[in-house]
């Protein structure tokens, strides 16, 4: 069997995925680049100035782990065989069964407008862990949205493959 791949559209991957890491990116080196510019003047002669300036290296640190959250908060999905992958730029899981979906939740910011799920999974990537707790889920998981391409086939095949996670 083909593989069926689930994306979402590039303008929702661009706002969704890219630009968040392009933004803690330059957020990032623009914090290093002060810190160096600091340290290079000898501006930071006292612990409190040099405190101050590993506070904005820590930000934009705390900063760049969220963009990379957000970023992995909507993967494309590819189904193959019985099996599906999650996959975004930066991440692509192996293949995983049926099976292996723990749960599927509504998300707390799903309306009748914009219809999005937990999807818990716990053999994906431990950096899943701190998106499960961002996104208040029970575990590891991944936010899937209506906006994805063919969401309607994707729901079904879910609910074939996994009919004891859904109460309807």
């Amino acid at each position: 069997m083909d593989i069926v791949k689930y994306q979402y559209p590039v303008l929702f991957k661009f706002v969704n995925r890219i630009l968040p890491l392009l933004l803690s990116a330059f957020i990032f080196v623009f914090a290093l680049f002060l810190f160096i510019v600091r340290i290079s003047n000898q501006d930071i002669l006292e612990a409190g100035e040099m405190n101050a300036a590993l506070a904005g290296l820590f930000g934009a640190l705390l900063v760049s782990v969220l963009a990379i959250i957000v970023h992995l908060s909507f993967p494309d999905l590819w189904v193959q065989n019985g099996s599906f992958q999650i996959r975004t730029e930066c991440y692509k899981s192996r293949w995983l069964k049926w099976e292996d979906i723990r749960a599927i939740e509504e998300h707390q910011l799903s309306s009748e407008r914009h219809r999005l799920h937990n999807v818990l999974v716990d053999q994906i990537s431990p950096i899943y862990t701190f998106l499960g707790i961002v996104q208040k889920m029970n575990g590891r998981g991944f936010v899937l949205s209506d906006r994805i391409r063919n969401y309607q086939e994707l729901l079904q095949i879910l609910r074939t493959n996994r009919p004891d996670l859904f109460n309807n």
